[in-house]
């Protein structure tokens, strides 16, 4: 097994070698944007070899290396076909984003260094307006720095699994994470699903350090990653930074004094971001809206393309809630349905892709939790609670398939945590039931 990873490793080196010499002659055959492309992607893998190098003990880094040039090699691969049909795409969030970028530039070139647009979630626009002023508007740079965020991602995941099981799990939750077809999809798009999934797996990475080194200095990388959240997507980052302090709270050993000191600096912090960004202090401006009426509402705002879920249903009221929440969840965590294939388009492919979600959720997803919880009771109920927080919120929101898919995916890596442990659960038992009946037989 070892050989296969050295010789793909190999393998991934040369492509690279070969994309380096065709750098001298592309400029001659190709458009320059294709030549700029091919030159970040060179050297955004040295950046990702030279991280991993660090990062990764030497007995794993085989692993680790080969699908990590693999799985970014492939999203090079869909960003160029992408380019080359834009029907392949969805570029209505994307033109947003483009448009916003544009005018945070032209107010730069302006001297004015406020943005005077949607401050909820200004992050991602600004971060396509910097991809933008650096290397010209060419949509194809931030993709690649997107699907360059899922591969960190998948590297985080790797770490943590790791850190808290064994390696046989961390590399199946991290083969999952790059290569699940619905992350590598949103991945090599301008969507700020890449960027998201990122944050959260440096989070929930950076939780478990908490354990091992609960001082202030972890806990601010942390409320980094947090602030970047909250003005990328709020409600995730003000959910995560609470399950967070209250995480640090449980686990440190600072006196009461400190501890009230930590609280009260983190919560100005973060009411300083959110009020700065049009959320109010902590984000009560939002928070206080979050009636049943205001989410049903934004529910049926979100009927859209042919795909609608639940209707004619109200959630409005408590009982609605109640009566239809069960039917919205199996929605969220399992559509589309295999009966919804009925024509090449984008909920087609995701039923697809759904029969073999479906199966890993349904056969390992528990399982998981339950070992997960007898390895680390407090950390697992941590993070089942923040999963099934998301999961509550995500389910009451979405009007259509196609949107419970795209929010389904920012949770993957959690659930593939879970799911991997589950694997290994059910692979080890079978592995000694086979052991015990070779035994058997020998006698």
């Amino acid at each position: 097994m070892t050989k296969m990873f050295s010789y793909i490793n190999k393998f991934n080196i040369r492509m690279l070698i070969l994309f380096a010499a065709l750098c001298f002659v592309a400029p001659v055959f190709i458009r320059f944007e294709y030549f700029q492309l091919v030159s970040l992607f060179l050297c955004v893998s040295l950046i990702l070899i030279i991280y991993l190098n660090k990062n990764i003990e030497k007995k794993d880094i085989n692993y680790v290396l080969a699908v990590c040039l693999t799985a970014f090699s492939i999203r090079f691969v869909i960003i160029i076909i992408m380019s080359l049909f834009p029907t392949l795409e969805i570029s209505s969030d994307a033109g947003t984003y483009e448009a916003g970028a544009r005018n945070i530039i032209n107010e730069w070139n302006s001297g004015n260094l406020i943005f005077k647009g949607s401050k909820t979630h200004f992050f991602y626009y600004v971060y396509n307006a910097v991809a933008y002023e650096l290397f010209g508007f060419h949509s194809t740079v931030v993709k690649l720095f997107n699907s360059f965020l899922g591969i960190l991602a998948g590297v985080n995941i790797y770490i943590f699994t790791n850190k808290l099981f064994s390696v046989p799990t961390a590399k199946k939750a991290t083969f999952l994470t790059l290569f699940f077809p619905s992350l590598v999809y949103w991945q090599t798009m301008n969507l700020k699903e890449a960027l998201i999934v990122f944050l959260v797996s440096a989070i929930i990475k950076n939780m478990l350090n908490l354990w091992s080194r609960p001082n202030i200095k972890t806990l601010s990388i942390c409320f980094v990653y947090i602030s970047f959240l909250i003005v990328t997507r709020n409600y995730a980052g003000i959910i995560f930074g609470f399950f967070v302090l209250v995480y640090f709270l449980g686990i440190s050993k600072y006196s009461l004094k400190w501890k009230t000191v930590v609280v009260l600096v983190t919560l100005l912090l973060i009411g300083f971001i959110t009020y700065k960004s049009g959320m109010g202090v902590l984000g009560w401006n939002i928070i206080k809206r979050f009636d049943l009426e205001y989410i049903d509402n934004m529910r049926k705002v979100n009927y859209k393309g042919s795909a609608e879920v639940l209707l004619n249903v109200s959630m409005d009221t408590p009982l609605g809630l109640i009566k239809f929440f069960p039917v919205a969840l199996v929605y969220f965590i399992f559509s589309p349905f295999p009966w919804h294939i009925s024509s090449i388009n984008l909920i087609s492919l995701s039923a697809i892709e759904n029969i073999i979600w479906d199966i890993l959720f349904v056969l390992f997803f528990f399982k998981g939790v339950k070992l997960f919880y007898k390895k680390d009771k407090y950390f697992c109920v941590l993070l089942f609670m923040i999963l099934s927080v998301f999961i509550f919120i995500y389910t009451i929101t979405m009007g259509n398939m196609g949107l419970a898919f795209r929010m389904r995916s920012q949770l993957l890596p959690i659930f593939f945590i879970f799911i991997s442990i589950g694997i290994d659960t059910i692979y080890l038992k079978w592995k000694s039931r086979l052991n015990i009946h070779g035994n058997y037989r020998n006698k």
